[in-house]
């Protein structure tokens, strides 16, 4: 198996669990049944998405494989820019923010971090300088 994709496998089976999710769950009994399921869909998706990567790219290239990584990172970071700004007007208007989207923006910004361990630092830098421009509108 490509050390690449064995990494990331190993990553994938750190979250396969849901270990992470569960945790913010038991650290905040106020949650609603709703509430439980619509955050251990969203994150399942993720973490199925970062599956996807290592069952199509199993046999892949490095460079094919690295796309990948970075493709999913620029949509995970789209997706925390997003939480953030509804989290941040919430605050703002309304003097608190939706639990669950804090806690996906939380998930996704764990996941992200563990992208970035694949990720050259050149790159990031680049891929961090193109969300900057695609957030503030500096395109």
């Amino acid at each position: 198996m490509n050390p690449q994709i064995k990494n990331l496998h190993d990553l994938y089976i750190r979250y396969k669990d849901n270990t992470v999710v569960l945790n913010l769950i038991k650290d905040n009994p106020e949650l609603t049944e709703k509430q439980i399921l619509q955050l251990k869909y969203n994150t399942k998706q993720k973490v199925r998405a970062l599956g996807a990567i290592i069952s199509i790219h199993k046999d892949s290239e490095k460079e094919e494989i690295d796309s990948a990584i970075r493709n999913l990172w620029f949509e995970l970071r789209s997706e925390w820019i997003r939480h953030n700004m509804i989290n941040n007007y919430n605050m703002v208007m309304h003097g608190t923010a939706d639990i669950v989207s804090v806690m996906q923006s939380a998930f996704i910004s764990g996941m992200i971090g563990e992208l970035e361990s694949f990720i050259s630092e050149e790159e990031l830098e680049k891929m961090n300088e193109i969300m900057v421009k695609v957030q503030y509108g500096d395109i």
